[in-house]
C-alpha cells in the first residue's frame, strides 16, 4: 500500500466561505454583466441590452488573478421600476449586508440620482467599495472629467473601464485587491464569532471602516506561508 500524497487543495474546491465575496450593484445596463466576463475572462454572466437582464442576485464562484478565489455576485439594477422592480432593488441592496467588497458600476458620462444614492448608501454600510465608471468610450473627455471629480468628492478614486472592450480592467482587479484592509487567519466555523464581534465594536465606535476577512488554514503550505517567526 502506498502512502497518500499530500497536496495543495485545487483553487476551485476552496469553500465558498472561505472565498472573498464581491458585489456589483448599479443602474440596469450599467455593464455589471459585461465587467464580471472582463474581469475573468470568460463568459460567466449573460449580457443583454435589454434592462432587466439580471432580476436576482445570482452568485458565481470563479479565480480571479491575483486575488484567487472569490465569489461575484451579480445583482439586479437599482433603478428597477413597479412593485417587483422595487422588490429586486430590496434584494440587491441587502447583499450589501454580508459582501467583502461592493464594486459600484456608474455611467462615465454623468452619476444618475440613483447612483448617488447608491454611493450614499455603500458608504453608510462601511462596505469597502471601488467605483467603476464604465462605458468610458461613450464620453467625452469634458465629462468625463467632471463624472471623476464628482466621485472623488465623494471619497472614493474612481477607476474609468470600458468593460465591453476589456479596457483598464486590470485597474479595476488592482483596486479590488487593496480594498480589504483586515486579514484573520485560522478562523473555523466557530471561532469566526470572535472577529465579526470585534469587527462590529471597532465599527460601531468608528474605529475602522472595513470589516474582517477570516481565512481558515486547511493545508501545511498555507500555514506556513501565514505564520512565520519575526
Amino acid at each position: 500500500m502506498t502512502n497518500p500524497v499530500i497536496g495543495i487543495a485545487s483553487r476551485m474546491q476552496t469553500p465558498k466561505g472561505l472565498r472573498l465575496h464581491i458585489g456589483l450593484f448599479g443602474r440596469r445596463n450599467a455593464g455589471k454583466s459585461s465587467l464580471i466576463n472582463a474581469l475573468t475572462n470568460q463568459k460567466i454572466a449573460i449580457v443583454s441590452d435589454v434592462p432587466g437582464t439580471t432580476t436576482d442576485p445570482v452568485e458565481k464562484a470563479c479565480e480571479l488573478a491575483p486575488i484567487g478565489p472569490v465569489v461575484f455576485i451579480d445583482t439586479a439594477g437599482i433603478d428597477d421600476v413597479g412593485e417587483l422592480g422595487g422588490l429586486r432593488t430590496e434584494r440587491s441592496l441587502a447583499v450589501l449586508g454580508w459582501v467583502d467588497v461592493a464594486l459600484i458600476v456608474c455611467d462615465a458620462k454623468a452619476l444618475t440620482e440613483s447612483e448617488l444614492e447608491l454611493i450614499g448608501t455603500v458608504k453608510s454600510t462601511a462596505t469597502p467599495a471601488v467605483v467603476v465608471l464604465n462605458k468610458a468610450d461613450t464620453a467625452d473627455s469634458q465629462a468625463l472629467t467632471a463624472t471623476e471629480n464628482q466621485v472623488r468628492e465623494l471619497g472614493y478614486e474612481p477607476v474609468t473601464v470600458c468593460a465591453s472592450q476589456k479596457q483598464n480592467i486590470d485597474a479595476v482587479r488592482e483596486a479590488t485587491h487593496k480594498a480589504p484592509t483586515w486579514l484573520h487567519f485560522g478562523a473555523g466555523n466557530l471561532f469566526r464569532a470572535f472577529p465579526a464581534v470585534l469587527a462590529q465594536r471597532l465599527l460601531t465606535a468608528g474605529l475602522t471602516d472595513t470589516g474582517i476577512i477570516c481565512c481558515d488554514g486547511y493545508d501545511e503550505e498555507l500555514i506556513d506561508r501565514c505564520y512565520r517567526a519575526c
